[in-house]
């Protein structure tokens, strides 16, 4: 007998069949080929790609957004040494002024145009129907699957941006630490 997580209440993880389709291997007469299956699927498969294309929207409005703040800390960095009696700059200035040209790499990477694919291709589904004969039906399986297929390959692109936020907001990090021990060493 397999133990459950959780006090015995809700299975773990690995007792979860997450890929497994129980309804079409242990009873044929429950599976998904009904208008309202495939329409479902499809419908699912719609938000999942809209919601990457929220989730993209919101890291590159927040990209642009820690680009604005670095460049105001590197404003304040450079602007340092004018002030100084001296008019030197310090090693923390430059290591400040360093991170912030990193941070805006990062952020214009995260800006460049991935090959993300958010919609559906008119001219596949009209080809599925006239050429293919397709049913609705059909035409609401497949176009799930291949939205599918673009969910994963958007999955990784989206994940090299998600990271790409995280070195930013760590460079951003770094570039007011070298404000402050600029400050200190005044």
């Amino acid at each position: 007998m397999a133990s459950s997580g959780l006090c015995g209440l809700v299975p773990r993880w690995g007792d979860i069949p997450y890929h497994s389709k129980p309804s079409l291997t242990r009873r044929r007469d429950l599976t998904l080929t009904g208008e309202s299956g495939f329409a479902v699927a499809l419908e699912e498969a719609r938000r999942t790609i809209d919601q990457q294309k929220d989730d993209l929207k919101s890291l590159r409005d927040r990209a642009a957004g820690l680009l604005a703040v670095a460049g105001l800390a590197a404003s304040f960095i450079g602007g340092l040494p004018i002030g100084s009696a001296t008019g030197q700059r310090s090693g923390w200035t430059y290591a400040g002024l360093f991170a912030f040209v990193l941070l805006a790499l990062v952020a214009l990477a995260m800006t460049y145009p991935y090959a993300f694919v958010f919609s559906q291709d008119a001219k596949l589904i009209v080809t599925w129907v006239e050429e293919y004969g397709a049913s609705d039906n059909e035409v609401n399986r497949d176009l799930a699957l291949h939205l599918m297929t673009h969910f994963w390959r958007n999955r990784r692109a989206l994940l090299w941006v998600r990271r790409g936020y995280q070195v930013a907001v760590g460079l951003l990090m770094v570039e007011i630490l070298m404000l402050i021990l600029n400050l200190e060493g005044r």
